[in-house]
């Protein structure tokens, strides 16, 4: 005898253009009509079970994307800014100086900040830089003979540095709990 070719059920799944899972007949089941009734059966309890996994993640992905606190909102948000920042504030000597700015009242002349800090001319004028490009630091060059150069924090640059604060007594205390 020449057996048909049974239709995978996944394949009428799929090519189907109901969205109705079609249902196996039970009674065509009879005894020794081979391996190809279990492995249409196994197909479509795979893609049953392909087609829930695929739910769950996209209904997962979803809880997880959607902010609880403002700081996943700002991470969904302004990640690519937070990270540039926080890269920012981990080069060499950028933390001193942001606190230099902030200690003084009034614009401070470079050759000053510098013996604050304690670094380099080279490495001073990259940090200030960096921080005048980010619209942390404001440079302005007065036209004397010869020329004076002072830097400011600007009102955003001063707005972060609280936040600094908060973040240097949380290392504070966490390291002190873990001594």
């Amino acid at each position: 005898p020449v057996e048909e070719p049974v239709e995978d059920p996944v394949d009428t799944i799929i090519e189907s253009p109901e969205d109705d899972i079609p249902l196996q007949d039970d009674s065509t089941n009879v005894e020794g009509s081979g391996s190809s009734e279990i492995l249409g059966q196994s197909s479509t309890i795979f893609g049953a079970v392909v087609l829930f996994a695929m739910v769950l993640i996209l209904v997962g992905t979803a809880a997880v994307r959607s902010p609880k606190t403002r700081l996943d909102s700002v991470m969904m948000e302004h990640e690519v800014e937070a990270d540039e920042l926080l890269i920012l504030l981990s080069r060499s000597k950028m933390v001193p100086i942001l606190h230099a700015l902030y200690s003084e009242e009034n614009p401070i002349r470079f050759t000053e900040l510098k013996n604050r800090v304690d670094t380099s001319s080279t490495t001073l004028t990259r940090r200030l830089g960096e921080l005048e490009d980010h619209g942390l630091v404001k440079r302005t060059v007065y036209e004397t003979v010869p020329a004076t150069v002072v830097y400011q924090l600007t009102d955003s640059g001063a707005d972060l540095l609280p936040s600094l604060e908060s973040f240097f007594e949380w290392v504070i205390n966490d390291t002190n709990q873990t001594q």
